[in-house]
């Protein structure tokens, strides 16, 4: 009777873990640590920044590589309203980001995650930091046919001059919707 029991059990149990744990919004909450690197200038004359980030945090430890192009920087009138940009008596006072970055997330598992930049990010010069935006486009493994919005914020630690390697720190959040 125990293992009746037993078994009735385990077979209802096992479908709705399946399915809770495999479909709906998953939330964002990762630190990250890495560097942005320049790596040369493509065809249109752009210069290509590639960065290597460390993540710990929900859901699950990754690396993250991702390489885009460095638009020309901007005065402060141009960057997006709300941006946290010190205007200064120079030229230009930051850089928008746009689409023009692609990254990808590797777990420890080998399941990927896929995302494109989206319109609306910047980097400061003064404060040194980064804020951008990225569409979650498709996976492979536990995060196949996935979709979603991250948001990125990023600390940026410039050392040397020239500085061709700059440290960054800070935070990923958001969500990965699993269909």
């Amino acid at each position: 009777m125990k293992r009746s029991l037993l078994l009735v059990i385990v077979l209802l149990a096992f479908p709705l873990a399946a399915l809770s744990g495999n479909h709906g919004p998953i939330p964002i909450n990762w630190e990250l640590n890495g560097l942005i690197m320049d790596i040369g200038v493509d065809a249109d004359g752009h210069e290509l920044k590639r960065f290597d980030l460390t993540l710990k945090g929900s859901p699950g430890g990754a690396t993250i590589s991702g390489v885009g192009w460095g638009p020309d920087p901007v005065p402060h009138d141009v960057l997006p309203p709300g941006n946290v940009c010190v205007d200064t008596p120079a030229p230009v006072d930051g850089v928008l980001f746009g689409e023009g970055f692609q990254m990808i997330a590797n777990f420890k598992d080998g399941s990927m995650l896929f995302a494109n930049s989206v319109d609306g990010g910047y980097l400061c010069f003064v404060p040194a930091i980064a804020v951008g935006f990225y569409e979650i486009v498709g996976g492979m493994g536990r995060y196949e046919d996935a979709v979603g919005m991250v948001d990125v914020y990023i600390e940026l630690h410039r050392f040397g001059d020239p500085s061709m390697i700059t440290a960054e720190t800070g935070t990923i959040t958001g969500e990965i919707i699993l269909p």
